[in-house]
């Protein structure tokens, strides 16, 4: 079976099975034409751009664009094809399977920039504030949320305690009142609380010279009253430090 059989047959195979199929190194015309034509619509490859480093896409960013390397088709906009590449890393990005189908082009060059620097640079705060500015191109209500959840959860990630919970609390009072509006405020209360507890195991250090072993001994000391609850059900734990910090995955239930 020629090669193109072959493809034709597994893309025809995982198309049946429901799966979703991503056909990478598409260097030349042909080879887009082809897969389309076979029904395989996600198609990343050098036709459209090499890989780029966070410097280059400031290209991207500026123009709304990518140039195909073909000098046949230099600064031509690549729109389905590129908004369907930047699809995938948002699923890659946000682990939510529902991705824009209603909005323009040019949003995501922000996001797959700010992308660059969560993933790459480890750079979590210069991301959110990317995804920020993309947010009003976004048509899509409940696409901004979407993405104004990610930059929530990327400001918790790269800015000191306070100052996160003062950004999200910004966010929350832009925010039309609503059952998102009670979420951002949600996110910004817990984090308002891990600065309480932050600030209460720096007086433990002070005052005993030790670092705490378990949250809960910041209310042995009588530094707290109560240890907050938080509201999504994470809670909240130490790192290997002792400095408060919010638990990445929620505990198991005790009725389970």
């Amino acid at each position: 079976m020629p090669v193109t059989g072959i493809a034709t047959a597994i893309i025809a195979m995982a198309r049946s099975l429901d799966l979703h199929v991503i056909t990478d190194g598409i260097e030349t015309r042909e080879h887009l034409q082809f897969l389309q034509q076979a029904g395989c619509p996600k198609l990343p490859g050098h036709l459209f751009s090499q890989l780029l480093p966070p410097d280059a896409m400031q290209i991207l960013r500026r123009d709304g664009s990518i140039s195909l390397l073909s000098k046949l088709a230099a600064c031509r906009p690549l729109g389905p094809l590129a908004a369907k590449y930047a699809k995938m890393i948002w699923i890659s990005a946000t682990g939510v399977r529902h991705v824009p189908i209603h909005c323009h082009f040019d949003w995501y060059p922000l996001f797959h920039y700010g992308f660059l620097f969560y993933h790459f640079h480890r750079d979590p705060a210069t991301g959110a504030k990317h995804l920020l500015e993309a947010v009003p191109r976004v048509n899509n209500v409940q696409d901004q949320w979407a993405l104004q959840n990610l930059v929530a959860i990327w400001i918790e990630k790269g800015y000191q305690t306070g100052d996160a919970a003062a950004m999200v609390e910004a966010m929350a009072a832009d925010s039309p009142a609503g059952n998102f509006r009670n979420y951002l405020q949600v996110r910004a209360r817990r984090l308002r609380d891990l600065e309480q507890l932050q600030n209460a195991a720096g007086a433990y250090r002070e005052r005993f010279g030790r670092r705490p072993e378990r949250v809960d001994d910041l209310v042995t000391a009588g530094l707290l009253r109560e240890i907050p609850k938080d509201q999504l059900g994470y809670g909240f734990g130490l790192d290997a430090s002792g400095v408060p910090v919010l638990n990445a995955n929620r505990p198991p239930d005790p009725a389970r």
